[in-house]
Formats: structure tokens, sequence, C-alpha cells
């Protein structure tokens, strides 16, 4: 059976944006190199403690738990935009 980051399908950015994840630009010249392109990072913050991070060149999203220090102690790969919508919706107020 496959890993599920191994079934995890490209989310385009325009959906990621349009459920309200927020891009925060970086500049990486090792990065640029590689890519062509500027780095950036969406996440959607769900709680002080839970975000979903889009992933810029994998185009695949992560729902992601950390603690107080901003350690990271889980990670859950999200299989399509159905799911992420699902989470999305779920921690909606």
């Amino acid at each position: 059976m496959k890993d599920k980051k191994q079934l995890q399908s490209p989310i385009d950015y325009g959906d990621v944006m349009g459920l309200g994840f927020e891009r925060q630009n970086d500049n990486d010249s090792v990065f640029f190199n590689q890519y062509g392109f500027d780095y950036f990072i969406c996440v959607k913050n769900l709680t002080p403690n839970i975000y979903i991070d889009w992933d810029v060149v994998t185009r695949t999203c992560t729902l992601i738990r950390h603690n107080e220090d901003m350690v990271i102690s889980a990670q859950l790969p999200l299989v399509d935009l159905a799911e992420v919508e699902n989470i999305v919706n779920f921690f909606k107020d």
C-alpha cells in the first residue's frame, strides 16, 4: 500500500488562496537559482497551534501541529483539495 504522502494530488495556488491562505514572501537566491522564482510560504492558520502548509514546489498541503515553542509535533499529508476544504470548514467559526 502506498504512503499517504505518495497519494497527494497537486493543488493550485488559486484554490488555496481562495480558502484564505496567507502568502509570506521570502528572498532565497539558492531557491531562485534552482526553480526560477522567489520562494514563498502559503499557510492557513486554524488554531494557535494548528495550520495547513501549502508547499510551493510540490503544490501539496500538510496539516501541522506545533507546540508553544513552534516545534512541530505532528504532520498529516492531505490528499487533495476536497480534504483541505473539509478541514478548513471544520475549523471555521
